[in-house]
């Protein structure tokens, strides 16, 4: 939080701080910069500094932006996964619901059985039930998403 940074020159610092060392040091090389130049250029620097001893570490923003993108990538992998199941879990869901459905209304398909109905007929019967309220449910549930999600609950933005 660039509020609560205050910029003084490392020797004012050290001496304000009773330090004889720095934990961490920004560099801004501009845009122009070859970042390979100024890391060795840096680098010579803090090595004069410190009687040749290589004790410090760099992090460049290429490499932190990339460990951010390869985390990013695996909650993305996490979220599919769990996205996967959910679909799985309401799947069974509705496969229980129809298997509910078809059973409480034995009666009703041995009437339209009796009046000349054939098995794919029942069977298109119940399928296109299935998907109307698989649909349903579906759309209520990216309509209540986008509403969420206008209305500022959402999780992910």
């Amino acid at each position: 939080d660039f509020d609560d940074i205050v910029i003084i020159p490392v020797a004012s610092c050290m001496r304000l701080f009773n330090r004889t060392g720095l934990f961490r040091i920004i560099v801004d090389i501009g845009k122009n910069a070859d970042m390979k130049v100024a890391k060795a250029r840096v680098k010579e620097v803090l090595l004069e500094h410190h009687d040749g001893e290589d004790d410090f570490t760099f992090i460049t923003q290429d490499a932190v932006s990339e460990t951010l993108g390869s985390i990013l990538g695996k909650l993305s992998i996490a979220l599919a996964g769990i996205a996967a199941i959910s679909l799985l879990v309401a799947g069974i869901g509705v496969m229980n619901v129809m298997l509910i459905a078809v059973s409480q209304r034995r009666g009703e398909v041995g009437l339209a059985k009796a009046l000349g109905a054939s098995r794919r007929q029942v069977l298109a019967i119940f399928l296109s039930e299935a998907l109307v309220l698989s649909l349903a449910g579906g759309l209520l549930g990216i309509g209540m998403g986008v509403e969420l999600h206008e209305g500022g609950f959402s999780a992910v933005g």
